[in-house]
C-alpha cells in the first residue's frame, strides 16, 4: 500500500502524539525508521520505488514541462515477479502512477480510479483489490495500491470527521477543491500561523485515521479469505508533506526539500513478523529489494536485482541517503547521514545544514564551518550533482561553500 503524501512522523505507529493508526498499531508490525524518498513528489519517487533506480538512471525527474514516461527498456521490479510466476495488479488513484507514465507497464492488470477526491475513495480501492484477488484464487500475487486520501484537499470520512478538530474550526471549506483549500490555508497562516498549522495538522491526521480504518478492512478481507498468514502487507509512501513545519508558511510538497516532505514510513505486517522497531538509514529504492528478500525469491535476487541502485536493508543499512528536486530549471540536492541533513539549491539560496540528532525537524541551520566532516560531505554532494546532470542544472554548483 504505497500511500500518496504520507509522512512517517504523523503515524501512531511511529510515535505521533495523536493515535492516528489505532487499528494498525493493534495489529503490530515491523516498523522501519529512517527511510527517505529520493524526491518530494510522486513521479520521480514512484519511478525509483518501482525500478530500484536513482532518478538520473530512470530519467523521470522534471517537475515541470511535458509528462515524462518510463523507457520501455527500463524494467520495473514487478516484471521480475511476473517472470517468477506471480500475477500482478496496480490499483491507483493517481495518474502519475499508471498508464500515462508507463509506470504500470509491467503489471498484468491496472485499475486507474482517477485522481478524484471522494471521501471513501480508498474503500473503492480496497473493494477493487479484494475483487481482483478473488478473480484467480490460489495464485501467488503482488498487488500495489496507490491511495490519494492523505493528499489535499482534505475531506475527512464521516466516520472520523471531527475526531481531532471541529469542522467549524478548519481554516478552509472541506468541500472546496485543492486550489481553493490551498489559497484559504495560505491566507489563514499569515493571520494566525500557529493556529493554522495546528488546524491543518489535525485535518491531515484525520485523513490518516480514515486510511487506518480502510487498511484494517483490507486486512480483514485477507483474513476472511484465509490469506493473511501467507501474505506480506506493506505500508509505505511516495513522499511526505509539509504542514507549516519549522515556522514556514509552506503546506504541500514538491516545492522544496525538507525532512517532512521526504521521510516516509515502511511497516511490514504478517503474523510471523514480530512487532518491533528497526532504525535503518535507507532510501525508497531499497523497498522492493527488501521485500523480495523477505519473501525469499532467489530468482529475483539472482536476476532482476542485479544492476539496480536499491538493496535489501538486511544485512546492512546505508551510511547516507540522497534526494533531489528539479523545478523551474533549478536543481536542489539533499544529503542525509545519521548525524547531518544538508539541502543545497545549486543556482540560488544558501546551503541549509541541520544536526539530525539534536534537530531532526530541521529548525536551526548550522554554518558549514562548524562541521568537521564538511569537506567529505561537500564531495559527496558534488558527486550527487554530477550524477544527476539534469537539464538546466549547474553541475559545478559554485555556491556550494568550501
Amino acid at each position: 500500500v504505497h500511500v500518496d503524501t504520507l509522512r512517517a512522523d504523523r503515524l501512531g505507529l511511529y510515535g505521533h502524539d495523536r493515535e492516528t493508526t489505532p487499528l494498525l498499531s493493534a495489529r503490530g508490525g515491523r516498523v522501519i525508521r529512517g527511510m527517505q524518498s529520493v524526491a518530494p513528489w510522486t513521479l520521480p519517487s514512484s519511478a525509483s520505488f518501482l525500478t530500484g533506480l536513482e532518478p538520473h538512471r530512470h530519467g523521470l525527474y522534471l517537475a515541470d514541462g511535458p509528462v515524462q514516461t518510463l523507457s520501455a527498456a527500463i524494467p520495473t521490479l514487478i516484471g521480475g515477479l511476473s517472470a517468477a510466476g506471480w500475477r500482478s495488479a496496480l490499483v491507483s488513484g493517481n495518474g502519475w502512477v499508471g498508464d500515462q507514465t508507463l509506470l504500470g507497464k509491467d503489471f498484468d492488470n491496472t485499475f486507474i480510479l482517477g485522481k478524484t477526491w471522494p471521501k471513501d475513495n480508498l474503500l473503492e480501492q480496497v473493494s477493487q483489490a479484494l475483487g481482483w484477488i478473488d478473480w484467480q484464487p490460489g495464485a501467488p500475487f503482488v498487488l500495489m495500491m496507490q491511495p490519494m486520501n492523505t493528499h489535499d484537499p482534505y475531506f475527512s470520512p464521516d466516520s472520523v470527521a471531527g475526531t481531532f478538530i471541529d469542522p467549524a474550526d478548519l481554516p478552509f471549506d472541506p468541500t472546496d477543491d485543492h486550489l481553493g483549500q490551498e489559497q484559504s490555508i495560505g491566507a489563514a497562516w499569515f493571520a494566525d500561523p500557529v493556529g493554522t498549522t495546528d488546524a491543518v495538522g489535525a485535518a491531515y491526521d484525520e485523513q490518516i485515521l480514515g486510511l487506518d480504518a480502510s487498511l484494517d478492512l483490507l486486512m480483514q478481507g485477507l483474513e476472511q479469505r484465509g490469506l493473511l498468514e501467507s501474505t506480506l502487507v506493506v505500508l509505505t509512501a511516495d513522499h511526505g508533506e509539509t504542514l507549516g513545519d519549522a515556522d514556514l508558511p509552506v503546506f504541500g510538497h514538491g516545492g522544496l526539500l525538507r525532512p517532512e516532505a521526504l521521510e516516509i514510513p515502511l511497516v511490514l505486517f504478517n503474523p510471523a513478523i514480530p512487532p518491533a522497531a528497526m532504525d535503518c538509514l535507507s532510501m525508497n529504492i531499497d523497498t522492493l529489494p527488501t521485500l523480495f528478500s523477505a519473501i525469499d525469491l532467489p530468482p529475483i535476487s539472482d536476476g532482476v536485482l542485479s544492476g539496480i541502485d536499491g538493496r535489501p536493508l538486511e544485512p546492512g543499512c546505508r551510511d547516507s541517503t540522497r534526494s533531489f528536486l528539479h523545478l523551474n530549471g533549478e536543481l536542489t540536492v539533499g544529503l542525509r547521514t545519521s548525524e547531518w541533513q544538508i539541502y543545497h539549491p545549486c543556482n540560488s539560496g544558501a546551503t541549509a545544514i541541520y544536526n539530525n540528532i539534536t534537530d531532526p525537524k530541521g529548525t536551526t541551520p548550522i554554518p558549514n564551518v562548524e562541521i568537521r566532516e564538511w569537506p567529505a560531505l561537500r564531495e559527496d554532494l558534488l558527486d550527487w550533482i554530477t550524477a544527476l546532470d539534469t537539464p538546466g542544472a549547474n553541475r559545478s554548483c559554485p555556491q556550494l561553500p568550501r
